[in-house]
């Protein structure tokens, strides 16, 4: 073949430029592959495993915590559930309802008899100094009293600092989240938990400390994580569940 003719040098440049693109293509392909071979593995390490018989009450439950304003529900892309001591765990693949890309956000749930929470939404700051960070919480600020009903706490100075907190009860609320637990939380990070009842569902911020993306964001973190949520939100000693609302 005579490459100098221009008619079949263009044609060698299209089938090589062809058959490299399939070769990429097999190559992502074998990546994404091998990569959900290993997060399949680490999370049966955890104990995890995978579901497709999850209670749909507590998938329906989920959904409702992180329903949008505009009413579309996230949409459930998989389940992966152990027993805990005092409660059951579940890592949930979730995506927005339009997005249409199939790309997980994971979250984890607990249910357990230790929890009687009142509606509460928590929803993480930028914990930094900063014109950029100060427009980012000002923004943040914004968006959370268009969705949610804040509610203020002034101290302690750390929970004041990193969190916002809303909920439609604002006396249950302030009954709820007490000085200690709000002590507690001040001492945390990076939360945006949602709950109700004896259910409570949390991802981690995507960004850490000086805005960047937090790539220890792992399946293990976000584990880690929930626990904590359970044993500074569970119920104290003694106390009495309240009593579950109408139609809940």
């Amino acid at each position: 073949m005579d490459l100098q003719d221009p008619v079949l040098l263009g044609g060698a440049l299209l089938a090589g430029a062809a058959t490299l693109t399939v070769w990429l293509a097999a190559r992502s392909r074998q990546r994404a592959r091998r990569s959900r071979l290993e997060i399949q593995a680490r999370r049966e390490g955890m104990g995890l495993r995978r579901s497709g018989g999850v209670d749909p009450e507590t998938i329906r439950r989920v959904q409702e915590l992180f329903r949008r304003p505009d009413g579309e529900a996230p949409r459930i892309l998989e389940v992966w559930e152990r027993q805990v001591e005092g409660a059951r765990l579940y890592l949930i693949g979730i995506s927005a309802a339009d997005s249409g890309q199939g790309q997980a956000t994971a979250l984890a749930a607990l249910r357990s008899e230790d929890l009687d929470l009142p509606r509460i939404s928590l929803m993480g700051l930028l914990d930094q100094d900063g014109m950029l960070a100060d427009l980012a919480n000002q923004a943040m600020r914004m968006a959370f009293r268009q969705v949610a009903n804040q509610v203020e706490f002034s101290s302690p100075a750390e929970f004041h600092r990193h969190y916002l907190v809303g909920g439609p009860d604002e006396e249950a609320l302030r009954r709820f989240l007490d000085e200690d637990r709000r002590a507690a939380l001040g001492k945390t990070r990076s939360w945006h938990l949602e709950g109700e009842q004896d259910l409570l569902a949390m991802s981690l911020m995507p960004l850490e400390a000086r805005g960047r993306v937090d790539q220890n964001r792992n399946d293990e973190a976000l584990i880690r994580e929930a626990m904590v949520a359970l044993r500074v939100l569970r119920r104290a000693p003694g106390q009495t569940p309240s009593a579950p609302e109408s139609g809940a």
